[in-house]
C-alpha cells in the first residue's frame, strides 16, 4: 500500500519473515510501521522547512546523506538466511513464476489491485497538491510539509492500534474498514477545502490524519497477511511482482498528474485522484479478505485465476 508504504517496505515484507517468528510477525510489523511514519513526522516538516530555507537542492542533498547512512546501518545485520533453490529457466521464469502466483491467489491479488489503485491516485493527488500550495502561497513549501506531517502522525497512532483493532474486530473486518477510512479520508477533505487558505489546510491536515490512522492498521496488517499467504521461498518473488505493479503505478500517477495539471488545474486534479483513492478500497472489500477472522482462515490459490500465456 503510496506516501506512507515506504520503499523499504518492499524489502522488509521478504525479509522480516526471516528474522522473526510467524506468531511475532503482526507485532513486528505494526511496530516497523509506527517507526516509519514516527520517521516521516519528522521528515515530512524538516523537508519543507529545509525546502522553505535553503532551497530545493540543499534538501534532496540531505536526503541523500540519510540514505548513506541507512545503507551503513544495514551492513551491520548478520542473519543466516536459507538458501533458495533456483528456478529452471533464470531470472525471466523466476519473475514470471512470482507474477502467476499473484495473481492466483485471491486474497493477495486483491491487496495487489488496492495498491496499485491507491498509488496511482495519490501520486496524482499529491502532485495537484504540491503544485496548488506551493504555487498558492509564499511559505508553500513549509505549510505542505505540516500538512504531511499530520498524515504522519495518523499512521502512528494507526500503527499502535493495529493489532488491538485486529484481536477486537478479526483480520479481515478491521483491515476492510482501515482501508475505507485511509482511502476516503483525503476526498472527502479535498471537496470541504479546495483552496490554499489556511482554513483549508487546518481541514486538508484533518483529513491526513485520519487517512494516516487508517492507512497506520491497514499497512502493518496487510503485510503480515501477504507475508504468511504464500510458500516462503516465493516471498521475494511474489513481493517483486507485487512491487511491479503496485510502484510502477507511481510513474503513470506522475505522467497523468502533469497532463491533467495542464489541462484542468490543481484543484480538479486532486479531487480526480481522491476519488481514484477511495475507489481502490473496492478489491479488498469485494474479496475474500473481509471474511478473515485470523491468517489461518487465508484462502488457497486458485488455479482458475491463473493469468493467459
Amino acid at each position: 500500500m503510496g506516501r506512507w508504504r515506504c520503499s523499504t517496505c518492499s524489502r522488509t515484507s521478504s525479509f522480516l519473515p526471516h528474522v522473526v517468528t510467524p506468531e511475532q510477525l503482526p507485532d513486528a510489523n505494526a511496530r516497523i510501521t509506527a517507526t516509519q511514519s514516527a520517521v516521516g513526522i519528522g521528515g515530512s516538516g524538516l523537508g519543507g522547512a529545509l525546502v522553505q530555507a535553503v532551497t530545493a537542492p540543499v534538501a534532496v542533498l540531505v536526503n541523500a546523506a540519510t540514505h548513506l547512512v541507512s545503507a551503513l546501518l544495514l551492513r551491520r545485520v548478520r542473519l543466516a538466511e536459507p538458501e533458495v533453490e533456483p528456478s529452471e529457466g533464470g531470472t525471466l521464469a523466476q519473475a514470471k513464476e512470482g507474477l502467476v502466483t499473484m495473481l492466483r491467489h485471491r486474497v493477495v491479488r486483491a491487496l495487489a489491485a488496492e495498491a496499485t489503485v491507491w498509488n496511482l491516485g495519490n501520486e496524482v493527488f499529491m502532485l495537484a497538491l504540491t503544485v496548488a500550495v506551493v504555487g498558492g502561497r509564499s511559505d508553500g513549501p513549509l505549510a505542505l510539509g505540516l500538512v504531511l506531517m499530520a498524515g504522519g502522525v495518523g499512521a502512528f497512532l494507526g500503527a499502535g492500534l493495529s493489532a488491538r483493532l485486529t484481536g477486537w474486530a478479526g483480520y479481515g473486518r478491521s483491515l476492510v474498514v482501515s482501508m475505507l477510512l485511509g482511502n476516503t479520508a483525503p476526498l472527502v477533505g479535498v471537496l470541504l477545502s479546495g483552496s490554499t487558505s489556511l482554513r483549508s489546510l487546518v481541514v486538508l491536515a484533518v483529513a491526513f490524519l485520519v487517512s494516516g490512522l487508517g492507512i497506520g492498521v491497514a499497512n502493518s496488517q496487510a503485510v503480515t497477511v501477504r507475508q504468511l499467504a504464500v510458500p516462503a521461498r516465493l516471498r521475494g518473488r511474489v513481493n517483486s511482482a507485487y512491487r511491479l505493479l503496485s510502484w510502477g503505478a507511481l510513474s503513470v500517477g506522475a505522467l497523468v498528474a502533469g497532463v491533467l495539471v495542464t489541462v484542468w488545474g490543481a484543484w480538479p486534479t486532486a479531487l480526480a485522484g481522491t476519488v481514484l483513492m477511495a475507489v481502490a478500497t473496492l478489491p479488498v472489500a469485494l474479496s475474500p479478505v473481509r471474511g478473515m477472522r485470523d491468517l489461518d482462515d487465508e484462502p488457497e490459490p486458485t488455479p482458475a485465476a491463473t493469468p493467459q500465456e
